[in-house]
């Protein structure tokens, strides 16, 4: 990522809002979406595969995205 700090400062943090938006994908009955979980996170599809590509938030992205799928 170019010079923007990072939104999570960690995993944890980050886990507990990917949480919400199942949650509340859930609750209302809508799909899961990558784009959506991006909205969700207020962020970017883009930024997502940036946060991927980092060893600590790697699992936990894949992991969304795997339940996604």
């Amino acid at each position: 990522m170019s010079g923007r700090p990072l939104k999570y400062n960690s995993v944890e943090t980050m886990q507990e809002d990917i949480d919400k938006y199942f949650a509340d994908c859930d609750e209302k009955g809508k799909p899961y979406t990558v784009s959506g979980l991006a909205y969700a996170l207020n962020t970017t599809r883009r930024t997502l595969l940036d946060y991927e590509e980092k060893d600590e938030y790697s699992h936990t992205i894949k992991s969304a995205k795997a339940k996604i799928e």
